[in-house]
């Protein structure tokens, strides 16, 4: 049998380092800039937590295996420069807390996903939101604070010289070493996966499932009165009167009776403004507006003034001399132009023809589009939660099965310790690209 040549296997440690920190640090640096640049991230828990656990990836990178580098580069002696402190926060870390905290995120992420498509969400600008937003994204890593460090630090290392080099070594017996694994890592990515299955039978909401903008509608009052006494067009806009550039134009015209004698589709008739109640409030005559009725100009034609025997008007006789001689001008000819209507656009209008007298319109609703926006359809939202459940199951769990079998049975691997050392090359490093493929799925969800 051939000799494993471990020489390849040190410049194997060496090349996945480099490329493990780069690539790790890049594509959660990705993930967080997109889940800020969405925006309101603090008021959302699903960001905040997703940020937390890619910041903690991050710290993988950056800190152990950049601890490890040093090792594979500088030699394997170098390992007691290192003060025991920092051998103990490197193996509690790499190999324990993360997949810890992982985990319970992933848990987390599954039942806020739950609470939040399941129960109506109160204003998520509140500052009530942004505290549940730190608790969420908090939780994780305080509750492996509390289980994780003491279970793995305390009375597990012993610190001292022997044979003049500085040794710090682990000391625990075997059931605690296997509680380790078992607490830290197999159990967070059985539960994580049997939450996030049974997130996928949950019943969500029919609202969940809207991604369009959202229409609310303001009923108002039964009867839409509009008064009127000429048979005319009245224009009525749901959303409110016609907007004009600079407000209302009036244009005042000059006559005898303060009233205008013109032609429209070859009809004679006089031009009153037509005043329409607003239905917002009864009672209120500041919401009286007076709408004219746009149309294209006309040239007004001329008729012969009509004069009228002073005897039909009883009680309106004046004496001549009361009317100066210069306000006796003829009928003014010129022609009336209306600016053109001016609608704002996605408006609905509707047209009712007002009759003699009073009319009673049906009613009406106004529309106003709220934009809701949902960032990801809750359907393919809990089928990534569980897509990322079996992965974390699939990378961690093996190493961990690995160490806790090598820990019980020592004897058998010291006879095959080729096999062992190519096997735990692959697991370790299995085990570390969970924060490399999580991360690339999670931006190409978003």
């Amino acid at each position: 049998m051939a000799e494993l040549d471990y020489v390849a296997i040190l410049d194997a440690y060496k090349g996945l380092s480099i490329c493990f920190i780069i690539s790790i640090t890049l594509s959660n640096c990705v993930l967080i800039f997109k889940t800020i640049q969405k925006g309101r991230f603090i008021y959302i828990p699903r960001s905040l937590i997703l940020i937390s656990l890619a910041i903690g990836d991050i710290f993988l990178a950056l800190f152990g295996l950049v601890v490890l580098a040093r090792t594979f580069f500088e030699g394997l002696s170098v390992v007691s420069d290192f003060a025991c402190s920092t051998q103990q926060a490197l193996r509690s870390y790499v190999y324990f807390l993360i997949h810890f905290v992982y985990g319970v995120g992933l848990i987390v992420l599954a039942l806020e996903f739950v609470q939040r498509n399941r129960t109506p969400q109160p204003n998520e600008n509140a500052a009530s939101s942004i505290v549940k937003s730190i608790v969420y994204s908090a939780f994780p890593w305080i509750s492996g604070l509390v289980i994780i460090l003491p279970l793995t630090i305390a009375n597990a290392y012993i610190y001292g010289y022997k044979n003049g080099i500085d040794v710090c070594a682990m000391f625990v017996s075997l059931s605690r070493l296997n509680a380790m694994y078992v607490v830290s890592v197999i159990l967070p990515a059985i539960v994580s996966v049997g939450v996030c299955g049974a997130v996928m039978c949950v019943k969500l909401s029919p609202a969940s499932y809207s991604s369009s903008p959202a229409v609310v509608t303001y009923q108002v009052p039964p009867h839409t009165v509009v008064a009127t006494s000429h048979h005319t067009i009245n224009v009525v806009n749901a959303a409110g009167p016609p907007q004009y550039p600079g407000g209302l134009q009036t244009y005042p015209i000059n006559s005898t009776q303060g009233q205008q004698m013109h032609s429209v589709n070859g009809e004679s008739g006089t031009s009153q403004p037509q005043v329409a109640i607003s239905n917002d409030k009864p009672g209120n005559n500041n919401n009286q507006q007076i709408f004219t009725t746009p149309n294209v100009q006309y040239p007004a034609q001329q008729y012969p003034m009509q004069q009228y025997p002073v005897q039909q008007y009883p009680g309106q006789q004046y004496p001549i001399q009361q009317y100066p001689v210069q306000q006796q001008y003829p009928t003014p000819q010129y022609s009336v132009q209306y600016p053109p209507p001016q609608f704002p656009v996605q408006q609905q209008y509707t047209a009712y023809t007002a009759q003699p007298n009073v009319v009673y319109a049906p009613p009406a609703q106004i529309v106003h589009q709220q934009n809701t926006t949902v960032p990801l359809d809750p359907a393919k939202e809990r089928k990534i939660f569980l897509i990322i459940a079996l992965i974390f199951f699939i990378c961690v769990v093996p190493y961990a099965s690995f160490a806790i079998g090598v820990q019980s049975d020592t004897t058998n691997i010291l006879g095959d310790f080729d096999s062992y050392m190519v096997a735990q090359l692959c697991l370790f490093w299995l085990s570390v690209s969970r924060s490399l493929v999580t991360p690339i799925i999670f931006i190409i969800a978003k």
